[in-house]
């Protein structure tokens, strides 16, 4: 049956909103041998080893598709920072909870975006109390030094550039990774990419509801939510999502915590990833999982969790760019305040239906196959907009092509686009139409 296009709009309404955490995929020998090896250490501090430790393609094995057991190893979790000693499986946990693909996840290749994003939350956090003199008198400095030393290497790539007749206004530096030298990784070694502030690390950052209070927002649409994607395959907007409470933490969990390893290059959209195996695992994230299966039975009862993550994004950049996700069920839910957003109408993201005409293999996206008539063969597709909205969840079929339709945002850290992912169900149950 063709999947529908038909945009649901889910506005709130007063009404109970319980949830249960069951459903919840078993551990087989194998994972239960590897678990009770990995909680057998005497201590987490023999993790940090070379030689002991594991990557994150291991961890997604582990914990895939097992909430419970994913919230009890979060804590553990924190000792897969990217650091000079850490070697990643680029390859392992695609489909699962996926490793953070290289180069731009480690400690060697940066941009220049991910540097000023990671300079602009050490500022946030000193500015809320976070050990203020040791950022402002260390931290600061260094940052700022290693971005001099970046741009001055972008203009000797201009001026080199110039010398062949090219404008040099996308140079290497300016598309794609920088490779930090010796000196950037002395200045940068003790705070890039590391977990320094994490679900728990202070106070309840990223904790469940206290008292048992429920992350969802009681809405009366969730069911009729759940019938209408269930039956056709509709893309469904709920907005009001989370309830005020469970809103503020997560945004301020994603502001806060030090887990967004990812860099993409310039010319992929200019955004910065956080995984679950990377210490993005808050509790709080799981009990929107948990009570997105409860709030959507048929949607989502059968189908596991497969993997979770946090976006942020320039505020210039268009984002992320045409793809699908291994998955059957994606659900986007933005979290950045509505003032941030200088283009109401927009900052959201648009879906296609090109009912299997496109086919990719995984990783690839139809510009890489289409090249410049890219944007053409996608406008004969139908579409969908659906414009940015604080607390807007977006629930839709994984194999619709989709994007980031980014937009305008205002300068400054607290107004950056901050985007969540949840991908449900196993990607070998998807049946592709016959575009025929």
């Amino acid at each position: 049956m063709r999947r529908g296009l038909l945009l649901l709009l889910a506005l709130p309404r007063a009404a109970g909103n319980a949830y249960n955490s069951s459903a919840y995929a078993p551990l087989d020998g194998v994972v239960g041998d590897r678990l009770a090896q990995m909680v057998g250490f005497p201590s987490l501090a023999a993790l940090a080893g070379p030689q002991d430790l594991m990557t994150s393609g291991e961890v997604a094995l582990l914990v895939s598709g097992n909430l419970m057991l994913l919230e009890a190893l979060a804590p553990h979790l924190l000792w897969l920072r990217r650091g000079p000693l850490f070697t990643d499986d680029a390859s392992a946990g695609s489909a699962a909870l996926g490793a953070s693909r290289l180069p731009g996840a480690g400690f060697r290749h940066t941009t220049m975006y991910k540097l000023r994003h990671d300079l602009e939350q050490f500022e946030y956090l000193a500015s809320r109390g976070w050990r203020p003199r040791w950022v402002r008198a260390q931290v600061v400095p260094a940052y700022e030094e290693v971005l001099r030393r970046v741009e001055a290497k972008v203009i000797a790539q201009k001026a080199v550039y110039a010398t062949r007749g090219h404008s040099g206004e996308r140079t290497a530096l300016l598309t794609g990774f920088y490779e930090m030298d010796a000196r950037d990784r002395m200045l940068l070694g003790s705070t890039y990419n590391r977990a320094l502030v994490f679900a728990g690390s202070h106070a309840a950052l990223g904790a469940r509801r206290p008292g048992g209070e429920a992350a969802l927002a009681a809405n009366g649409m969730w069911a009729s939510s759940d019938a209408n994607f269930a039956d056709d395959g509709s893309v469904v907007v709920v907005d009001d999502a989370l309830t005020p409470g469970a809103l503020d933490a997560l945004l301020e969990y994603c502001r806060s915590a030090t887990v967004f390893y990812e860099t993409k290059p310039h010319n992929a959209g200019g955004h910065l990833g956080a995984y679950a195996v990377d210490g993005f695992a808050a509790p709080l994230l799981l009990q929107v999982a948990e009570e997105l299966r409860a709030a959507l039975p048929r949607t989502l009862a059968d189908k596991p969790l497969l993997n979770f993550w946090g976006y942020k994004y320039q505020h210039a950049e268009r984002g992320i760019g045409v793809h699908r996700d291994q998955s059957q069920v994606n659900v986007n839910l933005w979290l950045t305040p509505d003032g941030a957003n200088l283009e109401p109408d927009r900052g959201g993201m648009m879906l296609y239906d090109d009912e299997g005409a496109i086919s990719m293999a995984d990783g690839e996206t139809p510009r890489e196959l289409l090249g410049p008539d890219a944007d053409a063969v996608l406008a004969d597709f139908p579409s969908v907009a659906v414009p940015y909205r604080q607390n807007r969840l977006v629930l839709f079929d994984s194999q619709l092509l989709h994007a980031s339709d980014v937009g305008a945002w205002r300068p400054g850290y607290e107004h950056r686009r901050i985007s969540l992912t949840f991908l449900f169900g196993d990607p070998s149950r998807v049946v592709v139409p016959d575009p025929a």
